[in-house]
């Protein structure tokens, strides 16, 4: 596993201690080529795992990034790789269930995030409920939610734009409102 682009490109991660499904260099490279330009923005990476998606905002320009994984093994990874791509300051890791996580920053309405990004894990109904735990108010107007998850999975029909990459479908989602 390794950074594909930006300033720390091609430098190794580590894949941590969990059993965990790092997203492919395919699936990170169709992500960043559909996001566009991210510098500056506030990126929030849900059921983060090794920070392997979050990670690669930073090398590209994105002010910040919070990961949120349940896992304390893999929070521990997040921590290591941000210390090995020195991107420490940039990062900050929350050890908690997604939904959680969520409630508080919206409760304290203090993280506003340009990009939500979502990897749960695949088939195991999360997707189904994930717009109950993902609330609009902390992305701004014209903020943008993508979720990665299974072919095999439903999601929220309404999407701006789907694509799929072998077994797995980037669904994007806008607020307009």
């Amino acid at each position: 596993m390794r950074v594909i682009g930006g300033i720390a490109k091609n430098k190794k991660l580590i894949s941590g201690y969990d059993n965990v499904r790092p997203t492919s260099d395919r699936i990170k490279e169709t992500l960043f080529n559909l996001l566009g330009n991210i510098k500056g923005t506030y990126f929030l990476d849900l059921f983060a795992g090794t920070g392997n998606i979050g990670i690669e905002a930073i090398s590209r320009g994105t002010a910040s990034v919070c990961f949120v994984e349940k896992s304390f093994n893999l929070c521990k990874t997040i921590k290591e790789n941000l210390r090995l791509t020195c991107f420490e300051q940039k990062g900050r890791v929350f050890n908690k269930e997604v939904n959680k996580s969520l409630f508080s920053f919206f409760k304290n309405k203090c993280f506003i995030f340009d990009v939500i990004f979502a990897d749960p894990p695949y088939e195991k109904g999360i997707v189904k409920k994930i717009f109950d735990i993902i609330d609009f108010d902390i992305v701004p107007k014209d903020g943008i939610f993508v979720l990665q998850h299974s072919v095999r999975e439903k999601v929220n029909n309404k999407a701006i734009r789907e694509v799929k990459i072998g077994d797995t479908l980037l669904s994007f989602y806008e607020r307009n409102t």
